[in-house]
């Protein structure tokens, strides 16, 4: 993880060490070490707050912890079952936290208290409604939506970060395997490829963010 640093002049490297148990904040300037955030068991994620005065790292187990910087004191501890992806909001006042077969929920950042989750997050893991994983995640800009896709399926899915409740679906001509929203939040690129019996066929389809119009295909 790159972020600036605290007086937004230099940059800083999270990195990890070999055995995955320590997160190590580095300065890219000068490659001294700054501070080491040890963590009792492998880091698997690592996300540095916007004002780059936190430092979010959570493991395998579902355990995070809020460290701050610059004392390297953990701040907040919290439970996000097996997280495999956090995001942080611009402001740094909520928490989207992906978990599996489509699951994820909405934190407040200071309380870890949950705002919504996904409609299927009490699901059983075993139950035949329950989609596959996510495959690619994009936030929009204002991160009031997210869109989701999910593997080898060729539907991707536009859900409000504040109810967590699905807006909008999108049909593709192929499985999507990525996804991004672009044009401040306008656009919504879905791209994704097929196998025919001779070739393999590849694209992206270009959606309106707003109506859900397919605009055209790449």
């Amino acid at each position: 993880v790159l972020v600036w640093g605290y007086d937004r002049r230099s940059l800083h490297h999270i990195g990890r060490d070999g055995r995955g148990e320590q997160a190590v904040i580095w300065d890219m300037h000068s490659g001294e070490a700054l501070r080491n955030l040890r963590y009792e068991r492998h880091v698997e994620i690592a996300k540095v707050f916007p004002a780059g005065d936190r430092v979010l790292l959570c493991g395998g187990s579902g355990r995070c912890r809020v460290w701050d910087a610059y004392s390297g004191a953990v701040t907040r501890f919290f439970r996000a079952e097996v997280a495999w992806r956090v995001e942080i909001s611009p402001l740094g006042d909520r928490l989207l936290v992906y978990r599996s077969r489509s699951k994820f929920s909405v934190l407040n950042a200071a309380a870890q208290e949950v705002i919504c989750e996904s409609p299927d997050s009490n699901a059983s893991e075993e139950s035949e409604d329950v989609p596959s994983d996510y495959h690619d995640v994009a936030m929009f800009p204002d991160w009031g939506r997210l869109v989701t896709s999910q593997i080898e399926s060729e539907v991707a899915m536009i859900w409000s970060t504040r109810t967590c409740a699905p807006l909008m679906e999108l049909v593709n001509p192929w499985p999507i395997w990525n996804t991004a929203v672009l044009d401040r939040g306008s656009i919504v690129v879905c791209a994704g490829f097929t196998f025919d019996p001779h070739r393999l066929r590849s694209g992206a389809t270009v959606w309106s963010a707003a109506s859900g119009q397919k605009l055209r295909d790449l």
